[in-house]
């Protein structure tokens, strides 16, 4: 685990001087969903997710069907009847080594909030993961959408305007999207 701390830590310090390539360039992921069982919020959810994202230069292209995913999306599962002991206390993972899949917890999300706020929280649970496989880390910030442990602070925020990104973030996500696009211009080679 410590060796874990030390090479992340040695990968943000070296990219937290780096400068983006292209801060303006507009970037674009597709996102599609495996399952679903309440299309309403799951649309709200996404609203909300575009509206975030859009604030750093990113792009999501949702598609409600894996009919019409490409390979290079991200793909995000929900499970109902979560283990208690599969990944106590979090709300979803996601798998940012492998760079295409994000488990979201639908069950725990519906008791963490009152319904009228599952499309925020959920919002920010597909922002938070989806981001983890965009920068292709574990990364986690002390503060704002990519903190380890939302607190209740925290969920009364969000409820009233999104979490925010730090600028380490944006600059790993565009740093990982960017990767991510080589990755698929040489595989098509």
């Amino acid at each position: 685990m410590k060796l874990y701390r030390v090479i992340l830590f040695a990968i943000v310090s070296t990219t937290a001087g780096a400068q983006d390539p292209d801060p303006v360039r507009q970037r674009t992921v597709v996102t599609c969903f495996e399952t679903f069982r309440d299309p309403i919020t799951l649309r709200q959810a996404a609203a909300l997710a575009d509206k975030i994202y859009a604030g750093i230069g990113v792009e999501v292209q949702w598609r409600y069907t894996m009919r019409s995913c490409p390979a290079d999306a991200v793909v995000v599962n929900f499970s109902e009847g979560t283990p208690v002991h599969i990944h106590p206390g979090a709300l979803a993972y996601s798998k940012p080594f492998e760079g295409v899949h994000v488990e979201i917890f639908w069950d725990r999300i519906l008791t963490m909030v009152e319904p009228k706020t599952v499309p925020i929280l959920l919002a920010h649970v597909l922002v938070h993961e989806s981001t983890h496989v965009l920068q292709g880390t574990a990364y986690h910030s002390a503060t704002g959408m990519m903190k380890a442990r939302w607190t209740e602070h925290d969920f009364n925020e969000m409820a009233w305007s999104p979490l925010p990104f730090t600028p380490t973030d944006v600059l790993l996500i565009h740093l990982g999207m960017d990767k991510r696009a080589q990755r698929l211009i040489s595989s098509r080679r």
